[in-house]
């Protein structure tokens, strides 16, 4: 990251140390890949970079941080209890549940039967924002995965199969310079599968299964997404929300286990990293693009937060 920082910025390296389905549609997506020594870090049963997790094992899931704000876990045959929030819920063939991010004094744990196949993705929210524009209807869906997060789907043997084959070559394509943009665009088609599968479902989404701090939360959110590339300051979105910045913390905190601020900065520098890796544009651009006062306070926060 520093170097890329330096090249946009024509300066050396040393003078700035620089610096937010399906998957495995049946339970041998990924089995027989090699481990590598790349940023990937792609091992027998599973993919990994730094936003994305697939997986042919559910458990992986209880050793991430909140980073990854959504995951999946998958049913296609036999059956796999998901302790989450204090209740046990089972799923079992052709279902599967999404787990949002768990506060710090939760727990998560997972136990397979022995029949069990399916498995697992979790992504980070930059990722997501890429791929959704916060609107109404990605709310709806929102309260809808909240209120109802065990989905059943009875998947086409076909659409299962191609789509493995396709992930298996892509996560295996590691002489590829676009393998983790392949990765992650087979990822988004299914993802847009599922949320397709429940919109239709979810217009109808009710708030009123929802406690006043979920409500709030997402509100949040719905904010954070809107503005995050000029307002990094927790209290523009409490007023927004006619609420104190320290309850509005509370509220993230409670809710996932993050404050707002951690929330604000996470979505800022997921931004500044993307532009960076993948946009054509100079760091002057991008510093005034997240709307920093100059290009130095810009490069210290950018250090800050991520080294």
């Amino acid at each position: 990251m520093a170097k890329i920082f330096c090249q946009k910025l024509s300066i050396s390296p040393n003078y700035w140390f620089f610096l937010f389905f399906y998957l495995p549609l049946q339970y041998q997506l990924f089995l027989g890949m090699e481990t590598t020594d790349s940023v990937y870090n792609i091992h027998k049963g599973s993919y990994k970079d730094d936003n994305l997790v697939l997986t042919s094992n559910p458990e992986m899931l209880m050793s991430l941080d909140n980073q990854f704000v959504m995951r999946f876990v998958f049913c296609r045959a036999g059956n796999i209890t998901i302790h989450y929030k204090g209740n046990d819920i089972e799923l079992h063939s052709n279902e599967m549940m999404f787990l949002p991010p768990i506060n710090d004094n939760e727990v998560l744990s997972i136990k397979k039967d022995d029949d069990y196949l399916g498995g697992a993705f979790a992504c980070k929210s930059g990722l997501i924002k890429q791929a959704f524009q916060f609107n109404t209807t990605m709310r709806n869906i929102s309260v809808y995965l909240h209120t109802h997060p065990v989905i059943h789907w009875q998947m086409d043997d076909a659409f299962v199969n191609t789509m493995r084959d396709l992930f298996i070559y892509a996560a295996k394509n590691s002489e590829s310079m676009f393998r983790e943009d392949m990765v992650r665009s087979l990822f988004l088609f299914v993802l847009y599968a599922i949320i397709d599968k429940i919109a239709d479902k979810a217009e109808d989404a009710d708030t009123g299964l929802l406690n006043r701090g979920e409500v709030l939360y997402m509100k949040f959110l719905g904010l954070l997404n809107q503005h995050y590339k000029e307002q990094r300051e927790v209290a523009f979105y409490a007023n927004e929300l006619h609420l104190s910045p320290k309850y509005l913390s509370a509220i993230c905190k409670e809710q996932s286990g993050k404050s707002a601020s951690i929330w604000i900065n996470e979505a800022v520098v997921e931004e500044i990293r993307y532009q960076l890796l993948h946009s054509d544009l100079s760091v002057k651009e991008i510093c005034v693009m997240m709307n920093f006062p100059n290009i130095s306070f810009f490069g210290r926060y950018v250090k800050k937060h991520l080294g």
